[in-house]
């Protein structure tokens, strides 16, 4: 099952911040954690990894912080949480059947019923980009939940 950590929770909204916040200048990580609620360190670890990865470019200095490297909708959410360490679908069900190769009108009685369900999630996540994900925020903490 994807398992999403809080680093990637956390992440993900760093991401949509700046996606929302960084058109033109670059914004600074405090401004990113106090408008998220995200703990600072832990939000300074995240950023570092994406940089790393280049999903994100920071600059030190009075007029620095960080902005993405690449338009938000050629990111793809799938490659944003492998990034962040979440946790693949597990290849195999609970009974240890290789989900690839299971047969699952023969075994509907014993089938956990988890794979189909991973298999469409993780389509959803390859097709579900950071601008979707800006647009339908809408500044309201409330009103998307990862």
């Amino acid at each position: 099952m994807l398992r999403i950590s809080a680093r990637a929770r956390y992440g993900v909204l760093a991401l949509v911040d700046l996606g929302q916040h960084a058109t033109e200048s670059f914004v600074r990580a405090q401004d990113i954690a106090e408008r998220k609620d995200i703990p600072p360190k832990f939000l300074g670890q995240i950023l570092a990894a994406l940089v790393q990865a280049g999903v994100v470019t920071g600059r030190r200095g009075a007029s620095g912080g960080y902005r993405l490297t690449q338009a938000p909708a050629s990111l793809a959410m799938d490659r944003v949480l492998q990034i962040l360490g979440a946790e693949p679908p597990s290849d195999r069900c609970i009974y240890g059947v290789e989900r690839a190769t299971c047969t699952l009108p023969q075994r509907l009685d014993k089938c956990d019923g988890i794979g189909p369900a991973e298999t469409a999630a993780s389509e959803l996540l390859v097709n579900t980009s950071l601008a979707d994900l800006c647009s339908g925020y809408g500044g309201d903490e409330a009103a998307y939940q990862i």
